[in-house]
């Protein structure tokens, strides 16, 4: 039998610098002794944080190597990459680009083989499910730019996309 909510007990407080703006949270396999990883936003810049099994909080990602702000960009974890992908830059417009982390969000690269494209340079806020089996990625709903999106899509994760609909209008 699980915990009851008043047994729940206080891990640790979260750390003053940690910002709740654009609050993404996610899990991966590399994560050997962290309980999962957070995206958040503070002055113009993107930051990961990690959470370990214990609720003490990590920042991975420095003022001095930050991400680039994203508002609601979609993450994405296959074989061990964490991928930030989508979302609306600082300047208002929409980023295509995909940036990725192969030592658990420690460090981060704009991966140039994966990209927003055609239809969906502007998708963002969308739920991302990628096969550990074939690389196959299903992108559900989210926003066309600033307009609600009924649309599943699917592609390959190698290419990102194939602009090919599975499902809506």
């Amino acid at each position: 039998m699980g915990k009851e909510e008043s047994e729940l007990v206080k891990l640790c407080p979260i750390p003053s610098e940690f910002s709740y703006e654009n609050l993404m949270t996610f899990t991966t396999e590399s994560a050997s002794t962290q309980l999962g990883y957070l995206y958040s936003t503070k002055n113009g810049k993107g930051f990961i944080w990690s959470v370990d099994y214990k609720g003490n909080f990590y920042q991975l990602v420095s003022s001095d190597n930050a991400l680039p702000y994203l508002e609601n960009p979609m993450v994405y974890i296959y074989d061990k990459t964490l991928g930030i992908v989508g979302g609306k830059m600082s300047d208002g417009t929409y980023s295509p680009v995909c940036y990725a982390s192969y030592d658990s969000g420690v460090s981060w690269s704009e991966d140039w083989h994966k990209k927003l494209t055609g239809s969906l340079k502007n998708l963002n806020n969308a739920g991302v499910f990628v096969s550990s089996n074939n690389g196959e990625l299903v992108l559900v709903g989210g926003n066309l730019g600033d307009k609600a999106s009924s649309i599943v899509w699917e592609g390959v994760l190698n290419q990102l996309i194939n602009d090919k609909l599975i499902y809506g209008d």
